[in-house]
């Protein structure tokens, strides 16, 4: 349900034309050479109280780890921190605008270990966000005006690309003549970088992760992939067993089958916890096996290795490579491209223009039936669960193509689940 209005739209307006950050003033905390975070980021967990080996700092995406602590910790990084990527060679870019004081500079440095390399940017992260929701509402609001509806259901995507230090929006017709009339209606903000949508396909849809399942009777009907293996607090207080899948095709209560060869499946489970609403964080569902014949590893199919337990990603920085695992395209790799947007199915099947906000664009390439597949991230040699593949992605910069994933740490708020 659509629960944005148009004067929310109109109070975000005004922030965003004044398009400044008004924060408390709050003094950094003090640094030791990167130490102290280092000590604090260990004792909490860097991917969910695993003891990792922090010191590694030739490991770029555990290095922004370290930096997106510092600066969701102080208020005056964050009114010059432009945002963060992983270039080509693997290194870690931090930007930050010319206002940048030599204290952050150097406790940027210190939480580094030096090892990142600074530019220039223009706006703040802070600031990119801010336009960024303003035009994600718009996505979701409701609107009786044919003239502004027209403009809101041009759009395909919204997000931000922090290497360039833009937002993005993707419209279905990049005609100069809906491009201007999204500037007049909507915002003609210099951040906005224009691109041509071809729209978000769905990933239609023995147990590891990345196999095989149908929520259909009817092989090569209704199949999707398996992302992981979790439990669940049921209303009885007790945990069911099973695992995470896509939402989108399927609804709570649908019995979940395994293909058994000769053109048979035979029933594993079923939807115990779904979630695929307009708006919303993710698309997952939470499949619980009641055959006792089957159970669930941490084993990632095709020889790819297996997950560590009970561990997930933290962060989802811009260059980072994951990898995804579905039945279809078995395995694939690709850089993140953005990661937060907001995303509009064009294809029925994909919710009939259901909103999806915060998901991941990464350039792996999926298929059919990689929907609810797993992706994860490698480091130090291990691998850790990212979320769940939703969608293909296109749009007209074909090096940009790829997929759209929901990031676990949502999944996590959503279902009340504990990884193992």
């Amino acid at each position: 349900m659509r629960r944005k209005g148009i004067i929310c739209i109109i109070i975000l307006a005004m922030l965003v034309s004044m398009f400044s950050i008004n924060v408390s003033a709050v003094q950094p905390a003090k640094l030791s050479g990167g130490q102290l975070l280092k000590q604090e980021i260990l004792e909490d967990g860097l991917l969910n109280n695993q003891n990792l080996n922090v010191e590694n700092s030739e490991d770029a995406s555990i290095i922004a780890t370290y930096l997106e602590n510092y600066i969701s910790s102080n208020d005056k990084a964050k009114q010059v921190y432009g945002g963060c990527y992983i270039d080509d060679n693997g290194r870690l870019n931090v930007l930050l605008t010319n206002n940048a004081t030599e204290t952050i500079i150097n406790d940027i440095k210190a939480v580094t270990d030096d090892s990142a390399i600074l530019g220039d940017c223009e706006y703040t992260l802070e600031e990119l966000n801010i336009l960024k929701e303003y035009i994600s509402d718009y996505m979701v609001a409701e609107s009786s005006d044919e003239q502004i509806k027209e403009v809101i259901e041009n759009i395909s995507a919204v997000g931000i690309y922090q290497k360039q230090n833009k937002i993005f929006v993707r419209l279905r017709d990049d005609s100069y003549e809906n491009i201007q009339e999204f500037k007049e209606i909507i915002s003609d903000s210099g951040t906005i970088i224009f691109e041509q949508s071809q729209g978000y396909t769905p990933c239609s849809s023995t147990l590891t992760c990345g196999s095989q399942i149908y929520i259909s009777s009817v092989p090569e009907s209704g199949d999707y992939s398996i992302a992981f293996r979790c439990k669940r607090l049921t209303s009885s207080g007790n945990y069911a067993t099973g695992f995470m899948t896509a939402a989108h095709g399927n609804n709570a209560g649908d019995t979940v089958y395994a293909y058994t060869g000769s053109n048979t499946v035979t029933s594993i489970g079923y939807v115990m916890a779904w979630c695929y609403t307009n708006n919303g964080r993710v698309d997952s569902a939470f499949v619980c096996i009641n055959n006792s014949n089957y159970i669930m590893s941490n084993t990632i199919h095709a020889g790819a290795g297996t997950l560590v337990a009970g561990a997930y990603a933290s962060t989802y920085t811009e260059g980072n490579t994951v990898y995804m695992a579905g039945f279809v395209s078995t395995l694939a790799s690709g850089r993140i491209v953005s990661n937060s947007i907001v995303a509009d199915g064009d294809d029925e099947d994909f919710g009939d223009g259901v909103t999806i906000r915060d998901c991941v664009q990464a350039s792996y390439f999926s298929d059919e039936g990689d929907s609810g597949g797993l992706v994860y991230i490698q480091q130090n040699g291990s691998k850790y669960i990212a979320g769940i593949n939703m969608a293909e992605s296109y749009n007209s910069n074909k090096i940009e193509d790829g997929s759209l994933f929901v990031k676990i740490s949502n999944i996590k708020d959503v279902f009340d689940i504990i990884l193992y």
